[in-house]
């Protein structure tokens, strides 16, 4: 099951990678495994 946690401890590592305009909700999906939808409902 996908947790709000292991979300942001996704987005942490993209946005340390590749910052804040370097980073988008889709890539963030891909690399949590999740639809991008699931982003905005979670959180």
């Amino acid at each position: 099951m996908i947790t709000k946690e292991s979300i942001m401890e996704v987005t942490l590592k993209m946005l340390a990678q590749n910052g804040i305009k370097g980073s988008t909700t889709r890539q963030l999906a891909e690399a949590a495994g999740i639809n991008e939808a699931t982003i905005f409902k979670k959180i």
